[in-house]
């Protein structure tokens, strides 16, 4: 049975850098669990070749979490080569977040799996427009926990942690 996390690149706009950080913290728990391990630009060591590592990085990973707002749209990550082939070809292997409102249902992002949700098969909804913004982020880790449970064939909702906690004596 495999046990790798899933492997999630982030990409997404600069201007989107808190929110990003907000989906992060709730990602947390999955990551500690040994569900997922993820990787941003912002990640990028000093004197890194960063396109080569950024395609590196596209190639190796399991999932690509696009964080959908105008300023991704805008920017030039969507044109990326590398990006591109994987959103004509294998859409299973994106998942959007739309953070903002935008107009973000046209063309390869339309065949996208999008969250948050407020119900299962509901229309997605931004993160911006939710009343708790906990709760679309909440949302989101849940599907990632049931992608990352498909993967790695884990159905416990506790797997044991991915860096145990040495018995306290006693």
């Amino acid at each position: 049975m495999p046990t790798q996390p899933l492997d999630i690149l982030f990409c997404y706009a600069p201007e989107d850098e808190e929110l990003k950080n907000a989906l992060e913290a709730h990602l947390a728990p999955l990551s500690r669990q040994g569900y997922i391990t993820g990787w941003s630009s912002k990640r990028l060591g000093l004197g890194a070749d960063r396109r080569a590592e950024i395609d590196r990085r596209t190639k190796q990973a399991d999932l690509i979490l696009l964080l959908v707002s105008a300023d991704l749209l805008a920017s030039e990550s969507l044109l990326d080569p590398e990006l591109v082939r994987v959103l004509e070809k294998r859409p299973e292997d994106v998942m959007g977040v739309l953070l903002r409102p935008c107009d973000w249902k046209h063309g390869e992002l339309a065949r996208l799996d999008v969250h948050p949700r407020q119900t299962p098969h509901g229309e997605p909804v931004p993160v911006t427009s939710w009343p708790s913004r906990d709760e679309a982020f909440t949302r989101v880790a849940e599907r990632l926990r049931e992608r990352a449970q498909q993967r790695t064939g884990r159905l416990s909702g506790n797997p044991p942690p991915a860096h145990p906690i040495a018995a306290l004596p006693g």
